[in-house]
């Protein structure tokens, strides 16, 4: 693939991100692949195209195969009065904190790895804290999290991220806020303020109630 083959290609798809607003999130690996090309100015230059950008690729090729894409263009509902803290803490685990309920989640011994930081951990706490919200009946409603992380709050913004890891974990929030008709608002708070805080560093608030829907984890 040449830089103006791929740019071509991310400029169709963009498109159609407008409408499948899903998409944002299988671009990021084409938005690498153009960058990788060091010098724009010789267009002849090819490259090979990553397992990544091919595993994207069959995505948008089985959603574009579809006789009909269509989106909604109503504003979203007024959220509903709380709002979700969660956090991350490599001392601890993930911690998650709802209309007085919490969780959390202990870190495996091994759980660092490539690609697998704090940052990573960070989106992971969305996606936790988002499938307990839709195990508890939570749809067709807009919720409000809050994350001390200022790059998981630009993740959700944009809709994508450019660690493969973090991406992975972005198609899992962005799958089940839009199969549950559910508008995500993700904002920053300060970490003094984030009361998921101590909880992902494992003081446990025992004096409030444990969330009595902890979600399946199956699939993670």
């Amino acid at each position: 693939m040449s830089l103006k083959d791929c740019q071509s290609v991310i400029g169709s798809l963009q498109h159609c991100t407008l409408v499948i607003l899903d998409g944002h999130s299988y671009l990021s690996s084409l938005f690498h692949l153009a960058s990788s090309f060091k010098d724009p100015s010789k267009p002849f230059i090819r490259h090979h195209i990553p397992p990544l950008v091919l595993a994207d690729i069959s995505w948008w090729r089985f959603r574009l195969s579809a006789d009909w894409h269509s989106c909604s263009i109503s504003t979203p509902s007024d959220p509903l009065p709380f709002s979700t803290f969660v956090d991350a803490s490599t001392f601890f685990g993930i911690g998650f904190l709802s209309d007085g309920k919490w969780l959390a989640w202990c870190f495996a011994d091994d759980w660092k790895s490539v690609g697998c930081d704090i940052g990573w951990a960070k989106m992971v706490a969305i996606d936790l804290g988002l499938r307990t919200l839709i195990h508890a009946g939570f749809k067709d409603c807009h919720l409000v999290f809050l994350s001390d992380n200022q790059g998981v709050v630009g993740t959700l913004s944009s809709g994508r991220y450019r660690g493969p890891y973090q991406n992975e974990v972005l198609h899992h929030i962005v799958f089940n806020f839009c199969d549950n008709n559910i508008w995500l608002s993700v904002r920053w708070v300060d970490s003094a303020s984030n009361q998921a805080d101590p909880i992902s560093c494992g003081l446990l608030p025992f004096s409030r109630s444990h969330h009595p829907c902890p979600p399946l984890l199956s699939s993670f």
